[in-house]
């Protein structure tokens, strides 16, 4: 073993001895183990003669008891003394032991395992313990001033004052001096380094099993989740197996039925054949066959099945014919019956919609109305039905309110109707004569006496001669507008004429009337749309 081994050992030593009592004197948390308390406690039994095993919970052998007498005798550490050389000379034996049946350098372990004790609750509580010593010297031998020289009281204070500033800079020197080689030691031991290595790799495995927990979560809730994905596949795959067993066994039965019903008919068709559908002549034999398809055609599986056995067990010719005929009459019947049944369900339906079906009567002013307000109202423009229908219904002197189906209805059935380009015309002349008339009643010249006095020159007979019947069209309408653009309001009166000499076939009035019109088809298109929007709100 080498020097150091052994200074370790010395160490141990001295704090089992000095470092313990110091603790045990000292300190709250006591450092002498209770065993300790009781070994004494023992001995003391044997130097008075006595069992050590007078003393509560001593279970021990009594040579410990006689083997720490000097506890009482000499010193009550000896016992301590004694257990750390023991300590000591235990690791020795272990090494010169392992030396012959191993090599030297595992024999060194196998007592430095001995000796060092790895255990971390000692080795923590030793390391402990130094860093909180408390020395108890007091370096009062070291005073550099004698405070019984001093000649007065105050100097004497002065002295001690001294002397104890010198005390606790020797102290605390004396302190750090002990903690530095604490330090040296802590960082130098191999344990608190095995320590905290495994302490190291135990949080490392407790992070690695919560990592690993997770994510066995994680895969555990994803198995769930695919079973139950999978379970969720397999009921609907269950579903449609069972609704496609369904639907072809409902194919099959229908089949089956319809076989049954071509298999009935032929057989019937055989039958009726043979006696030629009871008809002497060509035009009863139609007839005949006639209801007899219908009947064919009407009666179900099981009607059929039903009428082909009765018809069989008759025997006669004339049996079978009148059986056959009131067949037919009672169809007949039941086929007038369900009719006359949807008729007057027809005609309940009808007359509670009554009020309904006249608000979709449109007469003729109220189509030439419809005509203008779409050409008012082009595509583009928003809610433009509904404000066709706004505009219709304030125009419209029939009383008759209608929303914008009833206009996009109609609206599709003129354009639909081979008419609707006529009526279109028609609307076009009946505005443009109504706009004639309303300039010619208002430029009608006023009646004037021969004794009134000429105030004012009017012009308009002269103007209404000018005007043009026919609509105006498009290539009419791009040139009046770029005419507008060119010539300003700034130029008066002379700006209609040179207006007019722009658009060919149209005079000065011609150009002021669509103006006008114009002007009014605006501002009735923005009080439309005003009121639809008012109404929304």
């Amino acid at each position: 073993m080498q020097t150091k081994d052994i200074s370790v050992s010395d160490i141990k030593v001295s704090d089992m001895c000095f470092g313990g009592d110091g603790n045990h004197k000292y300190l709250t948390l006591k450092y002498t183990d209770i065993d300790y308390t009781i070994f004494s406690d023992g001995a003391r039994h044997v130097w008075a003669g006595r069992s050590p095993y007078l003393r509560d919970t001593y279970r021990y052998t009594p040579l410990i008891a006689a083997l720490l007498v000097p506890n009482i005798t000499l010193w009550p550490q000896f016992g301590k003394v004694l257990f750390s050389v023991l300590d000591v000379v235990t690791g020795a034996l272990v090494y010169h032991i392992c030396g012959h049946h191993l090599d030297q350098r595992r024999a060194k372990w196998c007592a430095i395992i001995w000796l060092y004790n790895p255990d971390v609750s000692y080795v923590n509580k030793f390391y402990n313990f130094w860093y909180d010593f408390d020395s108890w010297r007091e370096y009062s031998w070291l005073d550099e001033e004698e405070k019984e020289k001093g000649e007065n009281r105050e100097e004497r204070r002065w002295m001690e004052k001294q002397n104890k500033a010198a005390r606790a800079q020797r102290k605390k020197e004396e302190m750090q001096r002990m903690r530095q080689l604490v330090d040296n030691a802590y960082q130098c031991d191999p344990r608190i380094a095995r320590f905290k290595e495994e302490e190291k790799q135990k949080k490392l495995s407790q992070k690695l099993a919560k990592q690993q927990s997770i994510r066995e979560k994680q895969l555990e809730e994803e198995r769930l989740k695919r079973e139950a994905e999978e379970k969720q596949r397999l009921e609907k795959l269950e579903k449609e197996n069972e609704l496609k067993a369904k639907k072809n066994e409902e194919k099959k039965q229908k089949e089956f039925v319809k076989k049954q019903i071509r298999k009935e008919r032929k057989l019937l068709e055989t039958m009726f054949e043979t006696y030629d559908y009871f008809a002497k002549n060509e035009s009863k034999r139609i007839d005949n066959l006639k209801e007899f398809d219908k009947i064919i055609k009407i009666y179900s599986l099981e009607e059929l099945q039903t009428f082909r056995e009765e018809f069989s067990r008759l025997e006669s010719e004339d049996s079978k014919r009148d059986f056959f005929l009131k067949k037919i009459d009672d169809l007949n019947s039941k086929l007038d019956s369900e009719r006359i049944g949807l008729s007057s369900a027809n005609n309940s339906t009808n007359g509670q919609t009554n009020n309904i079906s006249s608000k979709k009567n449109w007469s003729y002013d109220d189509i030439q109305l419809l005509i203008k307000a779409i050409k008012l109202f082009p595509a583009g423009t928003p809610d433009r039905w509904a404000v066709i229908a706004k505009w219709v219904n304030d125009k419209s002197t029939s009383g008759v309110v209608r929303n914008h189906r009833d206009v996009i209805a109609k609206a599709k059935d003129l354009q639909n109707n081979d008419q609707s380009q006529s009526l279109k015309e028609e609307a076009n002349k009946n505005a443009y004569k109504k706009l004639d008339d309303s300039h010619a009643n208002k430029t009608t010249a006023p009646v004037v006496s021969d004794t009134s006095t000429p105030s004012q020159r009017f012009d308009a007979p002269r103007t209404l001669v000018d005007l043009n019947a026919n609509p105006w069209n498009n290539e009419e309408q791009q040139l009046l507008e770029q005419a507008m653009k060119t010539y300003p309001t700034s130029l008066g009166i002379e700006r209609w004429d040179l207006i007019s000499k722009c658009i060919p076939n149209r005079s000065r009035t011609d150009c002021i009337a669509r103006y006008k019109y114009l002007v009014d088809l605006v501002k009735s298109k923005r009080d439309a749309k005003t009121a639809i929007h008012t109404n929304k709100k």
